[in-house]
């Protein structure tokens, strides 16, 4: 029992010490707390300059003086024009043109008035009524504020009636030429901040732009290069290209063959040989255009019902097409039955001898693109292979270098 009321005198003991330290530091801290200022009543910003922003101890005021503005009476929309000022050029103070009604804190172009009492603003491409102000950069407080009127900008166009589609098309313009305008052609209802193939206004009138590559109703447009606003636009028909192919309706796959061809002859336009159902954006062994009629192509290694296409290079859009049927070339091989592992021996072939084509043995069952031991057709008939140097069935090969097309296969024991 003594041992018992020990322990219990010995824990109270503990927690009124544990609760005199919690005292002493709450003490502690109220101790340290910075006293009220004087005037923090209600009152205490009675006497600042209205609009004047809290500042640190030892920030400079900032000053709210008189400040005047002087603006041309208009000026055109997205020109630039100077502004001259008089102020404090507190800093970060600043000169700026908004909407008439925006917020005194909005601002749109700007310069700080610390560059010079003669700064350069940029006036909004939207026309309108507008406003001129000169703004602390603290408080954000108006000054002065000046009316300016924003003036819409004019700009004309002239191109022809109709192109065929992916063809250059002539367009002579006039407009402001701001940095960044542009003219493009788009299709008709596309939105205004879209644009398409496009020429910037820097590079002169007239200027080149190249139609898109789907026939239909389209639109030129003279596009400023701040806020993508539209100053003119005109009608263009995209025309249709007229296409032809002419090739044999058959031929050996490996063979080239010559392709007449009519089209467009747009930059990047080709021709190329797929099989039929193959995306528009797939191609195969191809020629560019700009090769001139008739091109040679060169067909695949391959077997079966195969398509020609003319192809736009703008948007990979097929313009034409035609079909060819391929057949795959033949091909033999002689060889002894059976041959030692790691033995020389000889092969006699038969085969189309396209360049790159080779002999080869491997094992049965290996991949059609393994090769082993193999001898360039360029070498002749017979040729002269090497056998494995484990014992097992084996396969002569006779490969096509385009594709890895096996053309002719035939067993061969390799025994030890």
């Amino acid at each position: 029992m003594e041992r018992e009321r020990r322990r219990r005198t010995a824990w109270v003991a503990l927690l009124l010490l544990l609760l005199l330290l919690v005292a002493l530091l709450l003490m502690r801290s109220c101790a340290r707390r910075e006293p009220a200022p004087p005037d923090a009543g209600a009152g205490s910003t009675a006497h600042a300059p209205a609009g004047e922003a809290p500042r640190a101890a030892g920030q400079e005021a900032e000053v709210l003086g008189p400040a005047t503005l002087a603006v041309p009476a208009k000026v055109r929309a997205g020109a630039t024009f100077v502004v001259k000022w008089t102020g404090p050029g507190n800093p970060k103070d600043y000169v700026t043109i908004v909407s008439k009604d925006a917020k005194d804190a909005d601002y749109g172009s700007y310069r700080e008035t610390k560059e010079g009492h003669e700064v350069e603003l940029t006036a909004p491409v939207v026309p309108g009524a507008c406003e001129v102000r000169y703004v602390t950069g603290t408080s954000r407080t108006v000054l002065a504020r000046t009316p300016l009127d924003v003036t819409a900008a004019e700009a004309t166009l002239e191109a022809p009636e109709g192109i065929v589609l992916g063809k250059p098309v002539t367009i002579a313009w006039t407009g402001p030429d701001d940095p960044g305008d542009y003219v493009t052609i788009v299709m008709q209802g596309t939105p205004d901040n879209v644009y398409g193939n496009y020429a910037e206004t820097k590079q002169g009138s007239p200027l080149d732009v190249t139609a898109p590559p789907t026939p239909g109703e389209a639109e030129v447009r003279y596009v400023t290069g701040k806020g993508h606003r539209v100053l003119a636009r005109r009608p263009l028909r995209i025309l249709p290209a007229e296409v032809s192919l002419t090739a044999p309706d058959e031929a050996v796959g490996g063979t080239t063959i010559s392709v007449d061809w009519t089209g467009p002859d747009n930059k990047g336009d080709y021709v190329t040989v797929v099989l039929p159902g193959a995306r528009d954006a797939d191609y195969g062994n191809y020629r560019d255009t700009r090769e001139g009629s008739p091109m040679k192509l060169l067909m695949p290694v391959e077997d079966g019902e195969h398509e020609l296409r003319y192809v736009s290079g703008q948007d990979r859009r097929v313009l034409g097409r035609r079909t060819i049927r391929l057949k795959v070339p033949a091909a033999t091989l002689s060889a002894p039955e059976e041959v030692a592992a790691g033995a020389a021996f000889t092969v006699e072939w038969t085969g189309p001898a396209y360049s790159g084509d080779y002999l080869t043995i491997v094992p049965v069952g290996a991949a059609d693109t393994a090769y082993g031991s193999y001898s360039d057709v360029s070498a002749g008939s017979p040729a002269k292979l090497t056998a494995p140097k484990e014992a097992g069935d084996a396969e002569l090969r006779y490969v096509a270098s385009q594709g890895r097309k096996v053309l002719a296969r035939r067993p061969i024991r390799v025994t030890r």
